[in-house]
Protein backbone atom coordinates (compact mmCIF):
# COMPACT_ATOMS: atom_id res chain seq x y z
CA UNK A 1 0.00 0.00 0.00
CA UNK A 2 1.95 2.49 -1.49
CA UNK A 3 2.44 5.82 -3.74
CA UNK A 4 5.19 5.63 -5.05
CA UNK A 5 9.21 4.49 -4.51
CA UNK A 6 11.68 6.81 -5.58
CA UNK A 7 15.02 5.61 -7.33
CA UNK A 8 18.05 7.33 -8.78
CA UNK A 9 18.23 7.18 -11.83
CA UNK A 10 16.80 3.43 -13.29
CA UNK A 11 18.45 1.33 -11.09
CA UNK A 12 15.13 0.10 -9.81
CA UNK A 13 12.86 0.37 -12.87
CA UNK A 14 13.12 -3.10 -13.74
CA UNK A 15 11.74 -5.32 -11.13
CA UNK A 16 8.42 -3.00 -11.18
CA UNK A 17 8.80 -3.17 -14.89
CA UNK A 18 8.77 -6.83 -15.11
CA UNK A 19 5.58 -6.83 -12.73
CA UNK A 20 4.23 -5.14 -15.49
CA UNK A 21 3.53 -1.87 -12.99
CA UNK A 22 4.47 1.29 -14.15
CA UNK A 23 7.58 3.95 -13.71
CA UNK A 24 8.15 7.66 -14.70
CA UNK A 25 11.29 8.96 -15.18
CA UNK A 26 12.05 12.89 -14.53
CA UNK A 27 15.32 15.02 -14.63
CA UNK A 28 16.98 14.24 -11.51
CA UNK A 29 20.23 16.81 -11.17
CA UNK A 30 23.09 16.48 -13.21
CA UNK A 31 26.31 14.39 -12.54
CA UNK A 32 29.42 17.09 -12.10
CA UNK A 33 32.16 15.09 -11.21
CA UNK A 34 33.59 11.81 -11.39
CA UNK A 35 34.56 10.93 -7.67
CA UNK A 36 36.65 7.60 -8.44
CA UNK A 37 38.75 9.28 -11.03
CA UNK A 38 41.78 9.57 -9.83
CA UNK A 39 43.18 13.51 -9.11
CA UNK A 40 45.50 14.10 -11.85
CA UNK A 41 42.50 13.46 -14.38
CA UNK A 42 41.07 16.71 -15.86
CA UNK A 43 37.56 17.64 -14.38
CA UNK A 44 34.38 16.90 -16.14
CA UNK A 45 33.52 20.32 -17.90
CA UNK A 46 30.44 18.94 -19.72
CA UNK A 47 28.28 17.33 -16.51
CA UNK A 48 25.83 14.41 -18.25
CA UNK A 49 22.02 14.65 -16.83
CA UNK A 50 21.09 12.04 -13.74
CA UNK A 51 17.50 10.68 -13.50
CA UNK A 52 15.14 10.16 -10.52
CA UNK A 53 12.19 6.76 -11.67
CA UNK A 54 8.82 6.78 -9.71
CA UNK A 55 7.48 3.21 -9.80
CA UNK A 56 4.08 2.80 -8.26
CA UNK A 57 0.96 -0.21 -8.26
CA UNK A 58 -0.71 -0.86 -10.96
CA UNK A 59 -3.30 1.73 -12.58
CA UNK A 60 -1.26 4.98 -10.61
CA UNK A 61 -0.31 6.43 -13.94
CA UNK A 62 -1.75 9.41 -13.03
CA UNK A 63 -0.30 9.90 -9.24
CA UNK A 64 3.35 9.03 -10.67
CA UNK A 65 2.95 11.69 -13.54
CA UNK A 66 1.72 13.83 -10.54
CA UNK A 67 4.39 13.07 -8.63
CA UNK A 68 6.95 13.60 -10.96
CA UNK A 69 5.73 16.93 -11.90
CA UNK A 70 5.34 17.84 -8.51
CA UNK A 71 9.11 17.13 -8.03
CA UNK A 72 10.09 18.76 -11.34
CA UNK A 73 8.60 21.94 -10.13
CA UNK A 74 10.30 21.77 -6.63
CA UNK A 75 13.76 21.43 -7.95
CA UNK A 76 14.30 22.69 -11.29
CA UNK A 77 16.54 20.28 -12.96
CA UNK A 78 14.76 20.26 -15.74
CA UNK A 79 17.53 22.13 -17.58
CA UNK A 80 17.00 22.06 -22.04
CA UNK A 81 20.76 21.64 -23.85
CA UNK A 82 22.42 24.08 -24.73
CA UNK A 83 22.17 23.38 -28.20
CA UNK A 84 18.25 23.79 -28.22
CA UNK A 85 17.22 26.70 -29.80
CA UNK A 86 14.94 29.39 -27.95
CA UNK A 87 11.27 29.10 -28.94
CA UNK A 88 9.36 32.12 -30.40
CA UNK A 89 6.70 31.74 -28.04
CA UNK A 90 5.72 29.83 -25.00
CA UNK A 91 2.63 28.57 -26.70
CA UNK A 92 1.30 26.47 -29.27
CA UNK A 93 -1.27 26.83 -31.49
CA UNK A 94 -3.48 24.32 -33.37
CA UNK A 95 -5.02 25.07 -36.88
Amino acid sequence: DIDAILALGNNFAAAPAKAGFPSVTVPGGFILADTNAPTNDPPIVNPFPQTVTFSGPAFSEPRLIGLGYAFEQATHYRVPPSSTPALASDSVGRP
